[in-house]
């Protein structure tokens, strides 16, 4: 599995990344603060991989999405293949308009490229995959896969129930549908955290794959913890293990208490 897939199954698809609404357009959210949030990827509880999402306003009033994956723990030092990805896109009317997409995952002997263009005066979209150039009609609304995740986060904060988007993927347009399955807690090495259960809905039927996200209101609902399962494969599960640019009591409290117990291990040394 690639490292950077599992947030974009889950709602982008990140979280995907969902609504009742207009059919198939994104809400007037609040786009987050730029942050930079690292989450922790396992595979039947073993540590395979980090990955990395970094939000950043442009000088322009746009705005630059990327990830970045790269094996750890018992794959850091084998050539595993890593992945990065970069949504360029901005705001029109308080909703998400995609402007380019990029995908790249290069090492451990893959090569794999993909390249998306939004061009909303014509209506079209290009995709550029393996050399080859494909060009569809584009629907108002339409977002690429990877900045689902935010456009997830920007609804949530709307109070959507039925969470659906339509999106460009390697071939062709693709809805990701979503639904609230209550609330938890989960734990993380940041804190204890109340969030939303959301789980996918099928895309066609007998869907093999299954993706739970938590989304952490006090975070602008940014998930915590993604949740990815193959009927008869493995089970995927990615946890945040840093923040940076997004305040919040949860985070504050338990770096003051780690900060308290630093600080008496040095002065009260065994």
């Amino acid at each position: 599995m690639k490292p950077g897939s599992l947030i974009i199954a889950g709602i982008s698809g990140i979280l995907l990344c969902l609504q009742v609404f207009t059919p198939l357009a994104q809400a007037a959210g609040q786009v987050p603060n730029d942050f930079t949030s690292r989450y922790s990827v396992a595979r039947a509880g073993i540590k395979i991989a980090e990955t990395s999402f970094k939000l950043t306003h442009q000088q322009d009033g746009s705005y630059l999405y990327e990830s970045h994956g790269t094996p750890a723990g018992v794959l850091a030092w084998l050539p595993v293949a890593r992945a990065n990805e970069r949504s360029h896109w901005l705001l029109k009317d308080g909703r998400i308009r995609s402007l380019s997409y990029d995908y790249i995952l290069n090492g451990g002997g893959n090569r794999n490229d993909m390249s998306v263009k939004f061009d909303w005066p014509r209506q079209k979209v290009s995709i550029k995959r393996k050399g080859k150039l494909r060009e569809l009609d584009l629907p108002e609304g339409t977002v690429d896969r990877f900045v689902v995740q935010l456009a997830v986060m920007m609804d949530l904060q709307q109070k959507r129930k039925l969470l659906e988007y339509k999106f460009v993927d390697r071939k062709r347009l693709h809805t990701y549908r979503f639904r609230i399955r209550g609330q938890e807690k989960v734990e993380t090495v940041l804190g204890t955290f109340d969030t939303v259960k959301i789980e996918s809905l099928p895309g066609r039927p007998h869907e093999p794959r299954r993706t739970i996200f938590w989304s952490a209101p006090e975070l602008n609902y940014m998930p915590v913890k993604v949740q990815q399962s193959k009927r008869g494969g493995a089970t995927y599960t990615m946890v945040l293990e840093d923040l940076q640019g997004m305040d919040s009591p949860t985070i504050t409290r338990t770096r003051a208490a780690q900060a308290r117990r630093d600080k008496e291990a040095i002065e009260s040394p065994d």
